[in-house]
């Protein structure tokens, strides 16, 4: 009568033991589908698993309801894209021309179209080895009567058309910018390149001969410049025509009025530049930028909490692989039963130790964690820190359980002292799997929210700072078309 208590007894700390491993099992299923939906939902992974056939089919559905000024922003992208394959090409302007034509004239909103085709018709003259001082007459047709025009660019609608395909593709608001930005690229860089400084040539030859004309095509170019300096676009648009700006204005020898704008483009720039190359490069699978980190601060939270979820998963799944093997053993052998309560605290304790000395050790051993994600995101080699930390895991969880006095005073079989170290740990380490997914996926939302929010700034990398809100002054209060023109 007085065995069956005791027998009782004695199961509660195998029902314990047997518990724990389901708990550990049932926290590693939650561990895995938080860690798979952390790792799906980075950048890097997003547009690795996106197909060009399912980019294709979203973006024909969007630009099918495209808005005016995105449809136009689109066009006026596709011309100049046109005209930078002409002056590497020069049949392609012949092969399109009837298709340029079209284009041009859907530009209602914006005098642009027109310039861009005092560009195609430069690059014909150009071609066809007429001097500039005959291109006027070819010209003036074309540039008269946009003294006070307005050359908007739509890349703003565009941009903002294009996230929103990325947002419904399923990227996250920051990355579905950047991405956007990155898919149009600089199409307007070599049209304002080419026309500026052919403007320019042009400008000079019409000097003496045709002042009012040589004003004219001066006013034009730098009123597209300024506004250019001046409306939203990305940042690269932006620097280009401050850089052309400044150079036109120094070439002009202006005025000192034109001098301290040509200074506050200059040191506009500079400060961009400083600020820019001061920031760290991104890491590949955490972000799709290509240059300097927007928002480093919540870049920083989300890697770190990578470097974690790496080390804690690899450290988790080392674990369970023990724990696993440990009780195969003993279930064949009928070890399992003979445990006790008491051995069960000491296993959880060294566990404990274990684990935590494993993790604090290989963030010592590992010489650039960064470096390690890249590896995740593609780059060369294999990732390190999962075999780091898989490996100092393993062994200290075996020498724990092998060398505890405790446990060998129980005179347990080696496979049991194993399983009960190496039970705990998984249990622990699923727990903490389950949080640290969820915390980078958070960090991720985060860093998401971060990077669309200094995108739609003005200057991302400096923002309102001195030499940026000098330069805005400088540029609102200066008339293109009546200061500083040259004096023929």
């Amino acid at each position: 009568m007085r065995s069956k208590p005791s027998t009782a007894s004695e199961s509660r700390p195998t029902a314990l033991l047997v518990g724990g491993l389901l708990g550990a099992i049932a926290l590693s299923i939650l561990a895995a589908v938080a860690i798979g939906r952390t790792w799906l939902g980075l950048p890097g992974v997003q547009l690795r698993r996106l197909t060009s056939e399912r980019y294709t089919q979203v973006v024909r559905q969007a630009d099918a309801t495209l808005s005016d000024a995105a449809r136009q922003g689109l066009i006026a992208a596709n011309v100049s894209t046109l005209l930078a394959a002409a002056q590497r090409d020069p049949t392609t302007a012949a092969r399109n021309r009837d298709t340029l034509q079209k284009m041009i004239r859907e530009l209602r909103g914006t005098q642009l179209g027109r310039l861009q085709q005092a560009a195609f018709l430069i690059l014909d003259l150009e071609q066809a080895g007429i001097p500039a001082e005959r291109w006027w007459p070819t010209l003036e047709p074309v540039l008269r009567g946009l003294e006070r025009a307005k050359f908007a660019h739509f890349l703003p609608d565009l941009i903002a058309q294009r996230t929103a395909v990325f947002e419904a593709l399923g990227f996250g608001p920051g990355s579905a910018r950047v991405e956007a930005e990155q898919v149009i690229g600089h199409p307007h860089g070599p049209f304002l390149q080419f026309f500026v400084s052919h403007l320019r040539q042009l400008e000079e030859n019409l000097g003496v001969a045709d002042p009012s004309a040589a004003a004219l095509c001066q006013g034009v170019a730098r009123r597209l410049l300024r506004q250019w300096v001046l409306d939203p676009a990305p940042s690269g648009l932006r620097l280009l025509a401050a850089d052309l700006l400044a150079e036109e204005l120094k070439t002009a020898a202006p005025p000192p009025s034109t001098s301290s704008l040509a200074y506050a483009l200059r040191e506009w720039r500079k400060a961009y530049h400083a600020s820019a190359s001061a920031r760290p490069s991104p890491i590949s699978p955490l972000s799709l930028q290509h240059g300097p980190e927007l928002c480093f601060g919540w870049h920083l939270a989300l890697a770190k909490g990578a470097i974690w979820l790496v080390r804690i998963s690899s450290a988790a799944v080392v674990s369970a692989l023990v724990a696993v093997a440990a009780l195969a053993w003993c279930l064949r052998s009928g070890a399992h039963r003979s445990v006790n309560r008491v051995s069960l605290q000491s296993g959880a304790l060294l566990a404990v130790l274990a684990v935590g000395v494993a993790l604090v050790l290989s963030g010592m051993l590992s010489s650039n964690a960064t470096d390690d994600l890249r590896r995740w995101g593609g780059g060369a080699g294999w990732p390190r820190e999962p075999w780091v930390v898989g490996g100092l895991t393993a062994a200290l969880l075996g020498l724990a359980a092998l060398l505890s006095p405790r446990l060998r005073r129980a005179r347990y079989p080696a496979a049991l002292r194993v399983l009960i170290v190496a039970a705990p740990a998984w249990l622990l380490l699923s727990a903490a799997s389950v949080l640290t997914g969820w915390e980078t996926g958070r960090a991720l939302a985060d860093y998401e929210e971060g990077v669309r929010q200094v995108c739609e700034q003005s200057d991302p990398f400096t923002g309102l700072d001195a030499s940026y809100t000098r330069m805005l002054e400088e540029l609102r209060a200066w008339d293109p078309n009546t200061a500083g023109q040259t004096p023929w």
